[in-house]
């Protein structure tokens, strides 16, 4: 068996690779990352360009942050700025929709919680819940020793 790399067709992080049968010239191409289900533009992207975007974003990075991670650590170039930017508006909205039904999700909980009757929580959606709720911002200054 005999793999090779095509560095003309790689998709940001993902590399197309050749798996050869040297006895009987059987090849086999394939991708080093799965496509995800959703398509952008309608095209499949790629699992490990969406999390590289997605962990720069975790640590507050951008393109130039991965790009230069990528140097660092000899492997090819990440997506095109342009896709990065899809990826990352992509990965607003569903953050964005997240953050939305755990709030909706929570304060339905507080409704069910705090309701001194069991009346239904459909009829409750206006009610105003007296409630006090306090933000410190430990978590955003939270250092963590080596």
């Amino acid at each position: 068996m005999d793999v090779e790399c095509d560095n003309l067709s790689t998709k940001g992080l993902a590399l197309l690779l050749y798996i050869t049968c040297k006895s009987c010239e059987w090849t086999q191409p394939f991708y080093t990352s799965k496509n995800l289900e959703n398509s952008t533009r309608g095209m499949k992207p790629f699992e490990i360009n969406y999390r590289s975007v997605m962990a720069m974003r975790e640590i507050g990075k951008g393109y130039s942050g991965l790009s230069t991670f990528c140097g660092l650590m000899n492997i090819t170039p990440p997506v095109q700025i342009k896709a990065f930017n899809d990826i990352q508006q992509n990965l607003s909205s569903v953050y964005e929709q997240v953050a939305t039904n755990s709030i909706i999700n929570a304060a339905n909980k507080l409704r069910f919680n705090t309701s001194s009757e069991s009346e239904d929580i459909a009829d409750d959606s206006d009610k105003i819940s007296d409630i006090t709720v306090s933000c410190d911002g430990t978590l955003q200054k939270e250092v963590i020793p080596l």
